[in-house]
């Protein structure tokens, strides 16, 4: 589409744009932000409880990379960016919605009591190492095997 002095000009989305020019996505914002509170709420009550479930966040995190790491990496390769972004917001929707039905599970069901906020803590703390890697690292190394 071009402006009347010829200059190409992109079509802007519905609420990508706040008042003024800064570009935002405040669903990526939301999405970040009601999850790092729930992190550094699970993380006040590990740090008040004194013990600190070291074995589970460990255990969990490691397993999240693990897991979710290669998903990741290969939907950066296969995916394109506007359909993956796309698909990043609906898969956070997703764990948002889905949060309070694992944790009630994990509360029933857990075969280490007490130990919930470990878990959960892991959960964030593998989900933090994969979305990093996968934004700052992997994109160098796919670019330099399949590029």
């Amino acid at each position: 589409m071009a402006d009347p002095e010829g200059n190409e000009t992109k079509r802007q989305q519905p609420g990508t744009r706040l008042r003024g020019s800064v570009p935002v996505d405040w669903r990526v914002g939301l999405c970040y932000a009601t999850s790092g509170f729930i992190a550094l709420s699970l993380l006040v009550d590990v740090l008040a409880s004194g013990s600190i479930p070291w074995a589970s966040i460990l255990v969990v995190a490691v397993a999240i990379v693990a897991c979710f790491g290669p998903l990741a990496w290969f939907a950066r390769v296969r995916i394109a960016p506007t359909r993956r972004a796309t698909l990043r917001l609906v898969a956070g929707g997703v764990s948002l919605l889905a949060l309070p039905f694992a944790l009630t599970a994990l509360l029933r069901f857990s075969p280490w009591p007490g130990s919930f906020q470990g878990i959960v803590l892991g959960v964030f703390i593998g989900s933090l190492v994969v979305v990093a890697l996968e934004r700052t690292a992997v994109p160098e190394l796919v670019v330099a095997v399949t590029g």
